[in-house]
């Protein structure tokens, strides 16, 4: 390496007398897209791309991609509809199954957490809303102006991931799904 070196001064050499090996795990990443109901008021939250552009054609708001999570996390976030109200509640909270008690409709699996704790997604609680009485975000920011407008904060329900995390304005519905 001395006389590469001495012979190509400037040069930088690379030696691969040392070899070192390593495993790089890919996950496919999902991202969890938020629509606004004008309605109601209220969010809804999902990763299906179908479903997404069903609602936004039914009169819902794309507003942006809330956050992304690796799809091969396995901390369900399960979904559920009340439907006298037309509201939708996300938990990981199995006590909260007594909504389901009360009449509220199970969707099943909607989101998963991550289970490193990455980003966190803040809930509050709107006492005064008939629909649409919880909301979701990683913004901190806007999680604590809801609190000063009265919301309940109720903490962090569950995390995203930082490794992709887009943040950006996108109100387009994909197209030739």
């Amino acid at each position: 390496m001395d006389a590469l070196k001495e012979k190509y001064p400037g040069y930088a050499f690379v030696s691969t007398d040392t070899v070192e090996t390593f495993t790089v795990t890919v996950s496919n990443i999902i991202s969890v897209f938020r629509l606004y109901n004008p309605n109601t008021g209220e969010h809804l939250f999902t990763t299906d791309r179908a479903e997404r552009k069903e609602l936004a054609r039914l009169g819902w708001t794309p507003e942006r991609i809330s956050w992304n999570n690796r799809e091969d996390q396995r901390l369900p976030i399960r979904r559920l509809y009340n439907p006298n109200a037309g509201d939708h509640h996300y938990t990981m909270d199995e006590r909260e199954d007594y909504l389901v008690k009360a009449g509220w409709k199970l969707d099943g699996t909607a989101l998963y957490s991550e289970s490193e704790k990455d980003i966190p997604v803040y809930r509050c609680y709107n006492p005064n809303a008939k629909a649409g009485s919880h909301h979701f975000t990683t913004d901190k920011k806007e999680y604590d102006s809801l609190v000063k407008l009265g919301w309940k904060a109720e903490g962090i329900a569950f995390y995203a991931t930082s490794a992709d995390r887009i943040t950006t304005f996108d109100p387009t519905i994909p197209q030739g799904e």
